[in-house]
Formats: structure tokens, sequence, C-alpha cells
């Protein structure tokens, strides 16, 4: 797939590869070289990529984990969300019937550039609302079966809510159900709203949750909701 980024350029989508290291923002990821090195071997790539020429615009990290058992001893616990599913009995029954390589999606970071991750913590907006973040994903799910994959799963975040996907590296949960995508809830049934409407966040993602407290959704619809393509 291609798109055209905002300054008039081809911007194309291709897994990263290890030659890319240099060129890409590593941030997200464990700091020992010899963790990403040993990544590329066991997992075939460390995630998607968008380019716009030599420029890295956007990437889609992922992680395999190995079902039914959830194995997967390099995905940081900082940012690691299994933990969600294994609270949830809904969640924990339906993957434990799995059996095989998954392909977790960690996290999403649209309009982060090695330069950018020099001088500030925002993306450059510019890149967003062009169908980036689903171009990645589309690449995801084209390489995944390929590589010995049987499912792609991720944490998708509530729809509407921009600034929150941002500041938790999130797509939303509609982007995965436009590809094929079953959603699982995570409220476990409960009509209380998530934990990120009353927690401390950055300003910006409070003056979204201002907003959209009172747009008139269901509890349930604040959450994140785990999203699972069967491959």
């Amino acid at each position: 797939m291609q798109l055209t980024s905002p300054y008039g350029k081809p911007i194309e989508f291709r897994p990263i590869m290890p030659t890319d290291i240099g060129n890409v923002s590593l941030r997200c990821f464990p700091e020992d070289r010899s963790v990403i090195e040993r990544l590329f071997t066991e997992q075939g790539t460390i995630g998607a990529s968008a380019w716009e020429g030599d420029t890295c615009v956007g990437q889609l990290h992922g992680y395999r984990v190995d079902l039914p058992s959830g194995h997967s001893p390099y995905w940081p616990s900082w940012n690691k969300w299994w933990g969600t599913v294994e609270r949830t009995p809904e969640a924990t029954r339906l993957v434990n019937t799995f059996n095989g390589k998954a392909w977790c999606i960690a996290c999403s970071h649209v309009g982060r550039t090695l330069k950018g991750d020099s001088s500030t913590d925002r993306p450059d907006p510019a890149y967003f609302g062009i169908g980036i973040a689903g171009a990645l994903l589309q690449a995801t799910v084209d390489w995944a079966p390929d590589n010995g994959y049987r499912y792609v799963m991720a944490m998708g975040a509530p729809a509407g809510c921009r600034e929150l996907s941002i500041w938790w590296g999130s797509i939303p949960w509609t982007t995965y159900e436009k590809l094929g995508f079953d959603g699982v809830r995570l409220d476990g049934g409960l009509n209380e709203l998530p934990p990120w409407m009353d927690d401390p966040v950055p300003p910006e993602v409070d003056s979204e949750r201002q907003r959209v407290k009172v747009d008139g959704r269901e509890p349930h619809e604040y959450w994140p909701r785990l999203m699972i393509l069967k491959l």
C-alpha cells in the first residue's frame, strides 16, 4: 500500500529490518541492543514501518507471544497489556483455546520520527488522519501469516479519543474492526467507567475526557478492547 504524505511525497509500508536500525525510533524497546537482535532472529521483525523516502514516519511495534501459555520473554512489562487479558475471564477463556504463535501489537506511533524524538515527545500531527495507522495494520496482517503467525492481537483504544490513543500508543478498535478483527470487551460486564477516566493523565488527554464524558456513551464504550484476527 502507498499513501501520499502531507508534504506531497509517497509513503511506503514494510516490516522493519535489521538494516533499518539507526533510522527508526527504538524508544519503546529494551535498551539492550542484543535483545533487539534476538527479536529479529526469533520474531522475524520488530514491527511494521511507514517510510517517506529515507525517513520513518510511523511504526507499529509488536512481540511474538506463544499461545496458550502467553509466554513472551522480551516484551517490557511497562507496556505489556497482556495482564489486562489475564484479569478478564472472558478474554482468558477465549485465548486459552488458541494454539500457536500470535503477533501482539504493543504500540503504534504515527508521526514519530527519529529527528523529532530528539526535540519533543509529541508526534508530528501533520501525519494524522491520512490512513497511516490503518496501512501499518494492513502491512502487519499481510506479513504475519507468511512468517508462521496464526493470530494478530492488539489492545484497541476507545473510538473518538485521539489524544488518548496517542498517549497510549494505540489504534482505535474501530480501525481494527474494518480489517476484520473481532473485539472482546474488557470491562468484565461491569457498568463502570475505566480507570483512565479518573486517573492522572496529561492535560491534552484530560481535556478530551472532559469532552467525551458528556457524549452519551455507555460506560463499556470507554474501555479498550482486545482485538483478535485469526489468520
